[in-house]
């Protein structure tokens, strides 16, 4: 997406102004410090601060001198704005009013996706802000990803770590500044309330003591004792799936981490703090304590001692290499290889008595009652007709009962994850396809888990051509159900589809090169890596320079084991590779990683990566 210019009325104060077009083509305001001096080893580097919930990117103006110990003349260093409150103009209020009246009919389904897809009022847009920008600003600069160091404050450092997790960026360093891993300072109880009462947002108060302890810089976050933002239930939801996810799953963030904090509070809960900091994948990492306990610290007067802290922890980090751990041996060596050989006592703690009467009852009476149910237990959820209710994400009863079953179940965390990744997969296969059919460059896929083939022979029938269509499956029974949708499409001549295993190297010996490649929902279900390694550097080989792989993973699950205690299925017993592992057997095997997708919650995520 492109930036804007920046604004040239600030060059004379040694900064400037921009913003740039986020991926829901939001306006994101940003501050662009410029580099004074050189670094002795000529690298370029950038800094990037993130702001917290009740500051602005504009406030570090204020602090900067005062910040000098972090060596920050050698870097560009910019300041970005997170989506605080949920903003929007009175445009787009408009449109949305008018879109709602257009599609009163859509309603209920659009419920029922608002908590996979990307909203305007999350914390994880600011989280898709943060990645694109940094992407951007790489390019644009040309900095590598290995000179960025990200410094996030309070919420900014929630979004920072989120980042980090979800995306993997092989930055520098990550510092993290009084992160804000609690939600007893957030109107929490708003999300019990009914929607026409929060529909505008909720009000979100915070002491301003609570903020700095610097009179001359209080002004900055409220004009009187009080600081206060509106922000959206959605907004909120958000920020605890994020602390959640960042307490429980801290071993999947292997970038050098600084954590500074204070002693806690209602807004700092120091024990999820340090129990993300002691479960960090990172073997280089600080925790610093200071005595204040502030939400917003480098507006603090002890900034210039914490800037001190903070720029040794970054000239270490430029002293040695950046940090690569084994990626090869996490399938042994990590933490989700610990919890992978923990599901069977994470499935044995649902055994329970209470736990077993439902279960039992839902066994019993729950397919007479709920399609869902009853489709689970027969086929199993990766059965081509449970996959298409999904993915219609509709009701199909007028019993009370199995109308409430449903419901629960398709706007489960885990499996309305999966409906956007799916929707995600095939959208950007479609984009990537339009995009060489402009380039004027063949359009050969080929699909190493097809599946029945229907989404991909779906998205390819939507394209203006294509010149070979390759289908492959490990499963017989879907081989055949392919076979027979593609006569019945009449599309016998262009493509192939035959039975395979993606992990064996013979299973890629082709007459031609391909364009575009999917891996879609393959990898998660071996957790070994040197079988990933033979399926990528196999892929690697049939592919064209240039061309497309798209591929999926499953980094992170809110309960392990208990949808395979409910359904007693090892379909749910899958290894939670973290994304930076399975990026970095992407790369290993010749390929670079230019863009991701994730949901909300970060259970699923898509990838693509271009054959070097």
């Amino acid at each position: 997406m492109p930036m804007s210019s920046p604004a040239a009325a600030s060059s004379a104060q040694g900064f400037e102004t921009g913003v740039f077009t986020s991926i829901d083509q939001t306006k994101i305001p940003y501050i662009h410090w410029r580099q004074i001096t050189e670094r002795k080893d000529g690298r370029k580097t950038a800094v990037v601060f993130i702001h917290g919930l009740y500051s602005t990117a504009e406030a570090y103006n204020r602090v900067l001198p005062d910040l000098s110990a972090m060596n920050l003349s050698s870097s560009s260093v910019y300041a970005i704005s997170i989506r605080q409150s949920g903003k929007i103009t009175m445009e787009e209020k408009e449109k949305k009013k008018w879109k709602s009246d257009k599609d009163k009919d859509d309603k209920e389904k659009k419920e029922d996706e608002s908590k996979a897809n990307l909203d305007k009022n999350t914390l994880t847009a600011s989280v898709a802000d943060l990645n694109m920008f940094v992407r951007i600003i790489s390019v644009r600069e040309s900095i590598d990803m290995s000179c960025f160091v990200v410094i996030g404050e309070g919420t900014g450092a929630v979004l920072a770590a989120t980042w980090v997790h979800d995306f993997a960026p092989r930055i520098r360093g990550l510092v993290l500044v009084s992160p804000a891993l609690g939600t007893g300072g957030w109107p929490a109880n708003a999300l019990k309330l009914p929607g026409f009462l929060t529909k505008n947002g909720v009000k979100s108060t915070c002491p301003v003591e609570y903020l700095t302890d610097d009179e001359r810089l209080k002004p900055i976050f409220a004009q009187g004792n009080t600081a206060e933002r509106t922000v959206t239930t959605m907004f909120i939801s958000d920020y605890q799936t994020c602390v959640q996810r960042l307490v429980k799953d801290s071993g999947s963030i292997f970038a050098p981490t600084m954590v500074i904090a204070g002693y806690g509070d209602k807004y700092l809960d120091i024990n999820n703090v340090r129990t993300f900091y002691s479960n960090l994948g990172s073997v280089r990492k600080e925790y610093h304590s200071f005595g204040a306990n502030l939400l917003e610290p480098l507006f603090s007067m002890q900034r210039s001692t914490i800037a001190i802290r903070i720029g040794e922890f970054i000239d270490h980090l430029y002293v040695l290499p950046p940090f690569e751990p084994d990626y090869v041996r996490m399938d042994r060596w990590s933490t989700s290889a610990d919890q992978y050989r923990q599901l069977k006592a994470d499935i044995k703690k649902y055994d329970t008595k209470w736990f077993n009467i439902k279960k039992n009852l839902m066994h019993k009476a729950g397919p007479k009652l709920s399609p869902a149910i009853s489709l689970v237990l027969k086929n199993g959820i990766l059965n081509d007709e449970t996959e298409q209710y999904i993915t219609d994400n509709k009701i199909r009863t007028v019993n009370p009962v199995g109308m409430w079953l449903d419901r629960k179940f398709l706007r489960n965390d885990v499996i309305s994850a999966w409906r956007k990744n799916k929707n995600d997969f095939y959208s950007i296969v479609e984009t990537l396809a339009k995009n060489l059919i402009d380039q004027e460059r063949p359009i050969n896929l080929l699909d190493i888990a097809a599946g029945n083939g229907r989404h991909t022979l779906d998205t390819i029938s939507r394209l203006k051509r294509y010149d070979s269509l390759t289908l492959r499956d490990p499963n017989a029974l879907n081989v055949q159900a392919g076979v027979n949708a593609i006569r019945r499409r009449n599309q016998m001549f262009h493509a192939e589809f035959k039975q395979s295993n993606p992990f064996e190297p013979s299973s890629y010996h082709f007459d031609n090169k391909f364009t575009v490649v999917l891996a879609g929902w393959i990898f998660e279900t071996n957790p070994r890596n040197d079988d990933i390694l033979i399926a990528l550097r196999s892929i690697a080989n049939c592919m064209d320079s240039g061309g497309y792989l798209i591929y999926t993973n499953h980094p992170w699950t809110p309960n392990p084991g208990k949808f395979a205690a409910i359904f007693d299925s090892n379909e749910f017993n899958v290894r939670n590779r973290s994304q930076a592992e399975l990026d970095a057997l992407v790369t290993m095997s010749g390929f670079e990683k230019t863009d991701q997708l994730c949901d909300v919650n970060g259970i699923f995520s898509v990838s693509v990566a271009v054959k070097i």
